[in-house]
């Protein structure tokens, strides 16, 4: 399991280029796609510390990158919930948007090799939590509301 809070998803949206919209106008990548994208560097945080501020490497490694494919793969304090699954084909890792399935409700069982990517909305604005099944992977999200007196 492997998260942050999302800063570095609204840095990489960013850069990464957008699509026209209707207008013709550029909209960001959505937060969904800079979260793949930041799968498929194998990198959490790929804009530091250009752009986002980051401890310098000491030793020479870099904490960011991903040496391991993990079941699950989360952000934080997003605008909305989304999620998707990649699944994770040795020989295939530079290929994986082919593999994307943006479908939660397929069936999970076999999660082995599979990565679950996760956009958890910020609590504060949306009043909404998300629960992870940690065996299938399955997603639900539960919403607070506060109690409405008349």
């Amino acid at each position: 399991m492997v998260g942050n809070d999302g800063a570095a998803l609204q840095d990489v949206r960013q850069v990464l280029g957008g699509k026209q919209n209707e207008d013709e106008i550029m909209v960001p990548a959505t937060e969904l796609e800079a979260l793949k994208a930041t799968f498929s560097f194998s990198h959490t945080c790929p804009t530091s510390p250009d752009s986002l501020g980051a401890m310098p490497l000491v030793d020479g490694t870099d904490p960011y990158v991903l040496t391991e494919r993990p079941h699950l793969y989360f952000a934080g304090n997003c605008t909305q919930f989304d999620t998707c699954t990649v699944t994770n084909n040795d020989d295939d890792d530079n290929n994986m948007d082919k593999n994307m399935d943006d479908n939660m409700d397929d069936n999970m069982d076999n999660t082995t090799n599979m990565t679950r990517l996760v956009c958890i909305p910020r609590f504060s604005q949306t009043g909404q939590a998300v629960l992870v099944h940690l065996q299938s992977l399955d997603c639900q999200v539960l919403e607070f509301k506060p109690n409405q007196e008349d």
